[in-house]
């Protein structure tokens, strides 16, 4: 457990959220304004967006006090908020990872030792120990583990497969890490474990991305489309088939190609420094998101940009230009427009009324309500 505990450690010194400053209107787009009364505390990056049944669903975990939300995003209103019994500072359950909740009788925690369902009344249903590394089918050792939910867990209820997002115990700049399988599923009938059979795009057999290297998945049906950070293209694997399609997928705005990071910075004392500067002039693929009402895939693109403006003075990264890529059901890219960098992207999910993204504080309404999330919503015609 110890090396476990190693490579989670390393993930959590890795930065990875960039937002952005100023808006930048463009053609084909309505924007509009609102606000959620979410509490702060379940506005963290464990969060989910599900739709049921034309309802689209906002679930939080509050970490100061165990609990879970559950808020109606259509109606605006909480469904339930329930405090977990489960310690997870208990070392032999292992902190909380994951969660997904798929209703209120079964709710999915991701522990580092553990996945368990539990109720509403805190009732702990199913418990499968995974505190041993499993296997993937190069026989290398891997776990179960996902930063920040970029790959959200999913129950499949036709077959009651649970799949997570797999990670190999090793560090991320060893090249092994991206030839190992990214992807598994738990069968609750039988418990068994098993990888699927796809891994990251060969380029990164050759090359080392920095800290542009993690995968975001969402599930649409049986399809799994994945956007990896540094490939411009989506690949969606098919369960039923067992097979991997690549769609090209680059954005217009996109004007150099990916750079690769010298390894030998990486246990260099300036190390910090050196990661910030290739985030900055890197091109960078982040979430990609279904919207179910509309039957689009909404795809994150941060443009690159200089190292050092005009006057010769370092840019942030934080204020790179956001590009939102709208793409059809086939892939095709439908729409582009650059939002410019007053949003924190990753805080962003769908709802009947379109893409909501969360708006950097600077950007909020004067005497804004600390009770409220303040959000733009998107829409396309």
């Amino acid at each position: 457990m110890a090396d476990k505990q190693k490579v989670i450690i390393s993930l959590f010194l890795v930065v990875f959220i960039f937002s952005c400053k100023t808006k930048k209107q463009e053609t084909g787009i309505t924007i509009q304004q609102d606000s959620l009364k979410i509490e702060n505390g379940f506005l963290n990056k464990k969060f989910n967006v599900i739709t049921v049944s034309g309802t689209s669903y906002f679930q939080g975990y509050n970490t100061s006090n165990n609990e879970l939300l559950l808020f109606n995003l259509n109606e605006k209103i909480p469904e339930f908020k329930i405090k977990l019994a489960i310690n997870f500072t208990d070392t032999t359950v292992g902190s909380l990872i994951q969660f997904y909740i798929y209703n209120p009788d079964t709710i999915f925690l991701l522990t580092e030792n553990h996945i368990l369902i539990v109720d509403t009344a805190g009732k702990v249903k199913y418990d499968k120990n995974i505190g041993s590394f499993l296997k993937d089918m190069g026989e290398e050792d891997v776990f179960p583990f996902d930063y920040g939910n970029y790959f959200p867990l999913y129950f499949d209820s036709r077959n009651r497969d649970l799949l997570m997002h797999l990670m190999c115990n090793c560090d991320f700049f060893n090249p092994s890490y991206f030839t190992k399988k990214i992807e598994a599923k738990l069968s609750l009938a039988s418990g068994k474990i098993t990888t699927f059979d796809y891994h990251f795009p060969e380029r990164y057999k050759h090359n080392f991305y920095g800290q542009n290297i993690f995968p975001f998945r969402i599930v649409n049906g049986p399809l799994n489309i994945v956007s990896f950070e540094s490939d411009d293209s989506l690949y969606v694997f098919n369960r039923e088939t067992n097979s991997l399609k690549k769609y090209k997928s680059r954005s217009r705005y996109q004007e150099t190609n990916f750079i690769s990071f010298d390894t030998s910075f990486y246990n260099n004392n300036n190390r910090i420094d050196r990661l910030t500067e290739h985030i900055t002039v890197s091109p960078i693929y982040e979430k990609i998101l279904f919207d179910p009402y509309r039957n689009l895939y909404y795809r994150f693109f941060l443009r690159e940009m200089s190292l050092k403006n005009e006057k010769g003075i370092y840019n942030n990264p934080l204020n790179k230009d956001l590009v939102i890529m709208v793409l059809d059901k086939n892939f095709n890219i439908i729409q582009e427009n650059n939002i410019g960098s007053s949003y924190l992207w990753y805080y962003s999910f769908v709802t009947p009324k379109g893409l909501y993204i969360q708006k950097k504080s600077y950007n909020l309404p004067q005497n804004s309500n600390p009770n409220y999330a303040y959000f733009s919503v998107f829409t396309w015609p």
